[in-house]
């Protein structure tokens, strides 16, 4: 596998060829990220990526957020856990994390964005209602939220 450097304006890119093919068009696509601030730092990138790309450690860029993330995740795992701990789940979800991080990007979410929010969580306390005790009632029906 090949890379290359380029310039544009002040800051450098690398560019090089994914190693598999993109099953949606059989192309293979090009890998690439910019903003270096010199020619080395992005030959070292390029070099790291490519690396990455040979172990199947790339990731491909998504616009989906941590809301988004956060939907299919609880579908997925639903089936797995007990009722209640789902829904605690959810509705701890859904009033803490989703309203503070809910809207960001998941690739752009970083260590400081998770400490921020720990943060805010231990400041402000907890609000959520208890709602798993109707759960208990027979023949009750509990909505999905």
């Amino acid at each position: 596998m090949k890379g290359s450097v380029f310039q544009r304006g002040p800051k450098w890119y690398y560019k090089f060829r994914a190693p598999e093919r993109d099953m949606s068009t059989g192309r293979y696509p090009w890998v690439t990220k910019g903003g270096f601030r010199t020619e080395k730092e992005a030959w070292k990138a390029c070099r790291d990526a490519m690396r990455d790309a040979d172990e199947g450690r790339v990731v491909r860029p998504t616009a989906r957020t941590f809301a988004q993330f956060f939907d299919e995740w609880f579908a997925g795992v639903q089936p797995t856990l007990d009722a209640t701990t789902w829904q605690s789940w959810k509705d701890y979800a859904r009033l803490y994390v989703v309203p503070r991080i809910g809207g960001k990007r998941l690739q752009q979410l970083n260590e400081p964005d998770l400490l921020n929010l720990y943060g805010q969580l231990l400041a402000e306390g907890r609000i959520k209602p208890d709602r798993d005790s109707i759960m208990y009632v027979s023949g009750h029906v509990f909505p999905q939220v």
